[in-house]
């Protein structure tokens, strides 16, 4: 089978360090690993970081049939809501174009509500004579909580709810919980039959029983004294803002001897929620 993956979800800014761009990473090597019998094509946005050589262990085996293919449309894509003839509209038909002369057996889009915020496109032309495609769906948070995410961001709440729209018209939906999948059959109207549980997954690499921690260590953390540590993204689910707000509300000796550090992936558009 020749499959084509759209990796944009390993690619783009808001993805890329946290939880889909990791799960999109695991997924396809694991995918490439576990079934080296098949022909991949991973199918790259040339306007987002180039991540070809997360992918290097499979180009130079040649137990693997694995190629990198950039696509590239005049950009950027910051006409999304115009009419026809729009650079995105315009890149979307080149896009879908490309994948039909593939002649690729199936497609499957990493992420497909990337885009808001960069140059990533994951739209298709259902007009062309596409291959089946099909998609991963991790949640549907904005949908469930509108008033924090769509009615106080009128262009996100459009740019979701077309997305949701066009949700309707892929041959199939992977949610990676029974939660998930229960999310979309429940509010989108669409059939069961169409969205499967393929079931999330943890990557082996933290838990490494012998993993030497000073061979990873990059500073002291001793210096630095107690402290309460966040790991995370920044958006309003997260209820960081509240997390900072009760720091500041501890007794002045609790904070004078105690730290609050941030080491999750913070977007500039996170910052100043």
């Amino acid at each position: 089978m020749k499959i084509l993956i759209d990796i944009q979800g390993c690619q783009s800014d808001g993805s890329r360090f946290r939880g889909i761009g990791r799960y999109s990473l695991c997924l396809v090597k694991s995918l490439i690993t576990n079934h080296p019998e098949h022909e991949y094509i991973l199918f790259a946005n040339k306007l987002l970081f180039n991540v070809s050589s997360e992918f290097s262990d499979f180009f130079f085996d040649d137990k693997y049939n694995v190629t990198y293919l950039n696509w590239i449309a005049p950009g950027p894509f910051t006409d999304r809501y115009n009419e026809k003839g729009s650079r995105y509209s315009i890149a979307v038909k080149i896009r879908s174009y490309m994948i039909c002369q593939l002649n690729v057996d199936i497609v499957l889009i990493t992420s497909f509500f990337e885009g808001f915020i960069d140059n990533s496109l994951v739209d298709l032309d259902f007009t062309q004579k596409l291959p089946p495609v099909l998609t991963i769906i991790y949640d549907l948070i904005p949908l469930l909580n509108r008033q924090t995410y769509l009615e106080s961001n009128p262009d996100f709440k459009i740019y979701y709810l077309k997305k949701l729209e066009n949700l309707k018209k892929f041959d199939a939906l992977l949610a990676i919980s029974e939660s998930a999948k229960r999310e979309v059959v429940e509010n989108l109207n669409i059939d069961s039959n169409k969205v499967f549980n393929i079931v999330s997954a943890c990557d082996n690499y933290p838990f490494i029983e012998n993993l030497n921690n000073q061979n990873i260590t990059i500073f002291d953390l001793d210096q630095y004294g107690p402290f309460i540590l966040y790991v995370g993204a920044g958006d309003p689910r997260k209820n960081l803002y509240r997390l900072l707000e009760a720091f500041s509300n501890l007794p002045p000796s609790l904070i004078i001897r105690h730290k609050i550090v941030l080491a999750g992936k913070l977007l500039k558009e996170e910052i100043y929620l």
